[in-house]
């Protein structure tokens, strides 16, 4: 009894003393834990837009200058400066009493004119005489009609005969010619069945040669590449002897180097940063070609060697010409000559055209490698080859079928429907020749009739007479003409809808021919917004490109209009070029002035739906980007392709589908116990602990 009265005790003091290590731990030690916090988001599709940002200036537009082409004075103004006016609605006039009374008089005179005419005309029916000129003219009409009708006539049968006679020629010629492609197939079907049994023997040849072509191949390619990384090596090392980089080369250049690209320190940055990368590349390949296996080689193993060697060399001749462009921005000194300059640039010069054959030569080989890979493939085309000869031989003998029946009849069909619609249409043609010549002989006849009769009604007054007074109602009429045209030079009309901006003279002023005075009217919804973009920018623009525009006057209010103007003069200010575009908008009933600014946002690329996602949730490599991806509660690393991206998503093109759930996580610190153990709750001791994975929501 005492033994278990012992063993409680001892139970009792390790449950206190573990209470009490509890409580010291969780209040007192601040030993600091990280937590990781997952995010989830579910891929889906939405728009991405990108947009040139620019910042342009507004001028109103369409404004017109109104002036009166007549001096006299002014009697009507019907709207006030600040006015708004309709287009063709009258703005202002001048004293028309004069001009009036001219009009008046014009009409007077021509109703006297008039008079007199009908005067001399009742002598006879007024009815009559027109009605016989106007049979007369008819007459005559008719007769130049018919004429016409029938030289038209000869000329058409003409040109429809030689027409068949060229159609019958070249149906003839036909014949002959499809003798001739009888006698060409039959040949050229001798011939393909020839080729077929030489490309047969030269096929089984060349599979057998195949192992042994690709075998040098690599060989040569191996044995070549030894001497391109010496060469690109040497080319490297000369670069920096000019560029200074390495601490082997940096003090080389002590005596020039203020006078080296002094014209643009740009095109010394561009031809280092172009010399770190080809030194890199470089290093990359030679130790690649070193990995390799001297006595052989696989057509894989080489093929990477080769693609990194290429790259090598690509950034070289950008090394080069950057080289070249550091060395014309250099300028000379009694320490650098222009010999020294030419020198370099020589140097550069030689680097990028060697460099550029050397490869063509590598790109050239990586060709043949692939050509040479897979003998099946060439064997597939091999019997793709022989199979298309065979398959040729076939067509040729079905069009030579063809051409010994088929055609052969149809051309002889042909020429003799010819024959028999030539001898038809000649007889129409004559057919209507002789109606056409009887028809002028009583046009003819009708023709006099009508003279007599015009001679008859005429007898009651002279042609003199009459022309005299058709003249003067035709003078009258012109003279009425003139009058009501000058009657516009007393009237300024609107020419648009628009606003009157001031108006220079008043009622009852007397404008003078040295008086510029006017009436200025503008369109106030039409504005203008000019922007400068640079030379990188200006050529991703197109007329009618869509553009979003805030004025700083607005910021809450955008209008979205199109690109109507886009000067390609350059305009060079510090050194920098820059070019202008043109957006005229219609502010509606926004108060927009000259010269107000304004953010312009020309939209240059946009999709729709497509896959987007966050651009936070990607990881990237040097090599590749990918996404974390929960697939039955594992998270599983998936490698993704991209495109077009903004501020915030990212456009996915591979291997994410709609619905797929991503991750990012989120890693934070916080203060714990080191326990684990929280004080006493409710429900008894409870245990926690940080953890790297926990499940959020979007």
């Amino acid at each position: 009894m005492k033994k278990f009265l012992s063993i409680k005790k001892i139970i009792y003091f390790l449950i206190i003393i573990s209470i009490g290590y509890s409580i010291y731990s969780y209040y007192f030690n601040t030993k600091s834990k990280t937590t990781t916090v997952t995010k989830e988001y579910s891929v889906g599709t939405g728009s991405i837009e990108n947009a040139i940002k620019v910042t342009g200036q507004a001028a109103l537009v369409d404004e017109q200058k109104l002036k009166f082409n007549q001096v006299w004075k002014v009697t009507k103004v019907y709207f006030r400066d600040g006015a708004k006016v309709k287009k063709d609605q009258l703005i202002a006039e001048l004293d028309k009493e004069d001009i009036n009374n001219t009009i008046r008089q014009a009409e007077l005179s021509l109703n006297d004119a008039q008079i007199k005419l009908e005067d001399l005309l009742n002598w006879a029916e007024y009815k009559d005489i027109l009605n016989a000129e106007n049979n007369t003219t008819v007459a005559e009409n008719k007769i130049l009609t018919l004429q016409n009708d029938l030289t038209n006539l000869l000329a058409d049968k003409d040109n429809k005969l030689k027409d068949y006679d060229n159609q019958i020629e070249q149906k003839n010629l036909a014949i002959k010619n499809n003798l001739s492609d009888i006698k060409n197939k039959e040949l050229q079907l001798t011939n393909l069945k020839n080729e077929l049994t030489t490309l047969e023997i030269t096929e089984e040849k060349w599979l057998t040669d195949y192992s042994v072509d690709l075998t040098k191949t690599i060989s040569d390619a191996y044995t070549n590449a030894k001497k391109q990384i010496i060469d690109i090596e040497n080319s490297i090392f000369d670069a920096d002897e000019i560029l200074w980089i390495t601490d082997e080369n940096k003090n080389k250049n002590d005596s020039y180097e203020m006078y080296l690209w002094a014209k643009n320190s740009n095109t010394k940055t561009q031809a280092e940063n172009n010399w770190r990368e080809a030194n890199s590349l470089f290093l990359s390949s030679k130790t690649s070609y070193n990995s390799l296996n001297i006595t052989s080689q696989t057509p894989e193993e080489i093929t990477i060697f080769l693609n990194k060697l290429l790259d090598s060399y690509d950034k070289l001749i950008d090394l080069g010409k950057s080289g070249q462009e550091m060395m014309n921005a250099s300028i000379t000194s009694s320490s650098f000559s222009q010999s020294d300059i030419d020198s370099k640039s020589t140097t550069f010069s030689s680097m990028t055209t060697s460099a550029q054959t050397t490869y063509n030569t590598i790109k050239s080989t990586i060709t043949n490698i692939e050509k040479l890979t897979d003998p099946e493939v060439k064997k597939a085309q091999s019997t793709n080859t022989i199979n298309s000869k065979k398959q040729s031989i076939s067509d040729t003998e079905i069009a030579l079928d063809k051409l010994k029946n088929t055609t052969s009849i149809q051309l002889q069909n042909d020429l003799d429907k010819l024959y028999s619609d030539r001898e038809y249409s000649a007889n129409n043609y004559s057919s209507q020749i002789k109606q056409k010549n009887l028809d002028i002989t009583s046009a003819v006849n009708s023709l006099e009739y009508a003279k007599e009769s015009l001679k008859v009604v005429q007898n009651w007054a002279t042609a003199v007479e009459l022309a005299q007074a058709r003249n003067n109602v035709a003078k009258q009429k012109l003279s009425l003409v003139n009058a009501q045209k000058n009657l516009d030079k007393y009237e300024l009309t609107a020419p648009f809808d628009g606003t009157i901006r001031k108006i220079d003279f008043k009622v009852g002023d007397n404008l003078t021919a040295d008086e510029q005075k006017f009436i200025y009217i503008e369109n106030p919804n039409l504005v203008e917004i000019s922007a400068t973009l640079d030379q990188l920018d200006i050529v991703k623009i197109s007329l009618n490109q869509s553009a979003k525009i805030i004025f700083d006057s607005y910021p809450n209010k955008e209008f979205i209009w199109t690109v109507s103007e886009k000067d390609s003069t350059p305009v060079s200010t510090s050194g920098v070029t820059s070019y202008t575009i043109t957006i005229t908008l219609d502010k509606w009933d926004a108060e927009i002035y000259s010269s107000m600014t304004a953010k312009v946002n020309i939209l240059v690329e946009s999709k729709k739906d497509i896959l987007v996602i966050p651009a936070s949730y990607i990881e990237e490599t040097p090599k590749s980007k990918y996404v974390l991806v929960k697939e039955k509660w594992q998270e599983i690393k998936k490698e993704i392709k991209t495109w077009i991206t903004n501020d915030t998503d990212i456009e996915i093109i591979k291997w994410l589908n709609i619905g797929d759930i991503i991750l990012k996580k989120i890693t934070s610190a916080i203060k714990s116990g080191s326990s684990g153990l929280i004080p006493w709750g409710r429900t008894g001791w409870t245990s926690w602990s940080s953890s790297n994975t926990s499940w959020g929501f979007r």
